[in-house]
């Protein structure tokens, strides 16, 4: 039976806790999110297959759901807010009809300009892509909190020990639980690139104050 904290966030600090987007710009600061893409992916195969998880070391995997888990408690938190005025809302800085989804600069960060298509959230509708918020909702009316963490450590076993799903007795709707990361995972690195850079090794929070018709952000330090 779920218990109180179980629905509070275990995973983040008290400043984190305050400012939950900034777990998201973290989170894709420390993981590319081609490479988040393909983890999933072969996270959720594995379930399937008759040997364990051999794609990477498995206490990378174990470590990258510690990591997911905070990028979750963190999609919880923005999931309370009023997010009307973020940034990463391309209404606030565009009329709708003049929204390029081809545009880099909407879905990937300055660095990666050379190789952007890696980096478009392809698993994002158009409305989505405009207001990424808009994910969290259906994120947790699929899963809440709490359950979320319980079937991910069960995917996270039956991946690492090579059990399959009869044999443990779950019935595990793996290609929604993929559907819905994916698109938590697009929608958090839309946040980090539309909200958020790195300058010096400081992070840096975009404003919208001045944005000229260049799409040029005027920015401030956390």
């Amino acid at each position: 039976m779920p218990q109180p904290h179980d629905f509070y966030p275990q995973n983040l600090s008290v400043s984190e806790i305050a400012n939950p987007y900034m777990v998201a710009n973290t989170f894709f600061h420390e993981y590319d999110l081609a490479y988040v893409k393909r983890t999933i992916a072969s996270w959720m195969a594995a379930v399937y297959k008759a040997a364990s998880w051999n794609h990477e070391s498995p206490g990378n995997l174990v470590y990258f759901l510690e990591r997911l888990f905070r990028l979750i408690e963190a999609g919880w938190l923005i999931n309370q807010m009023d997010n009307s005025e973020r940034l990463a809302n391309l209404r606030l800085q565009y009329p709708e009809g003049e929204i390029d989804m081809m545009n880099p600069a909407l879905y990937c960060k300055f660095v990666h300009k050379d190789y952007p298509w890696d980096y478009f959230p392809r698993n994002l509708t158009r409305k989505e892509f405009i207001t990424p918020y808009k994910v969290f909702p259906k994120f947790f009316q699929f899963r809440t909190l709490s359950e979320w963490k319980e079937e991910l450590h069960n995917i996270l076993h039956i991946a690492l020990t090579g059990d399959n799903m009869e044999a443990t007795g779950d019935v595990i709707d793996v290609l929604a639980f993929k559907k819905h990361l994916d698109k938590l995972a697009d929608a958090c690195h839309l946040i980090s690139v539309r909200e958020f850079e790195w300058s010096n090794g400081e992070i840096i929070v975009k404003t919208i104050n001045t944005i000229n018709n260049e799409g040029e952000n005027t920015t401030e330090k956390n």
